[in-house]
């Protein structure tokens, strides 16, 4: 086993022992015939001190599990999780991942491309990757979608996605309209 797998098991298993150990005393203190407002508050801020902690080391821990990816499966996983924000309906996140230029020209304002989307994609996709290649910093990602509810074996939209990567997680991407 790699010792980045192993520093990453060995994260998870302090994670989840950290949240064992507040959810335990949380229980423990709820039981108690004790109630202080001043202990509660406090409890509060330790959870909220801890979400964040928790959040950090989640994204530390993507950030690393994205770097370790090979470069197409990595660009594989930009476009699952942008269909993934369109499938969920997080437009405004998937309108501020579009190049800037793209925007200008093909969906001059969010109500625009969730308009594009609501018509274009259905609530469930499956997604076929067919084709990759890279331009120097641009990667190029063929793909065939399907309805996953409602579609029929080769019935699927073939777009391409154009993603162009900034730095690990962080990238811009267009693509083609259908």
């Amino acid at each position: 086993m790699s010792t980045k797998k192993l520093y990453n098991k060995r994260l998870m298993i302090i994670f989840f022992g950290l949240l064992i150990l507040i959810i335990f005393s949380t229980i423990l203190k709820k039981n108690s015939n004790k109630v202080n407002i001043e202990d509660n508050l406090e409890n509060l801020n330790v959870i909220s001190v801890v979400d964040e902690s928790v959040l950090e080391n989640s994204e530390s821990m993507e950030l690393e599990r994205i770097k370790s990816m090979e470069e197409r499966t990595r660009i594989e996983y930009y476009v699952a999780n942008y269909l993934k924000l369109i499938e969920n309906e997080q437009f405004d996140k998937a309108y501020r991942l579009l190049n800037r230029e793209y925007r200008k020209n093909y969906f001059r304002t969010q109500d625009e491309f969730e308009e594009y989307c609501n018509k274009t994609f259905s609530k469930m996709l499956h997604i076929e990757y067919d084709n990759f290649e890279r331009n120097g910093d641009i990667y190029v990602l063929w793909i065939t979608i399907n309805d996953a509810i409602n579609g029929k074996r080769n019935e699927g939209k073939q777009m391409n996605f154009v993603v162009k990567e900034n730095n690990f997680n962080d990238y811009e991407l267009s693509f083609s309209k259908i």
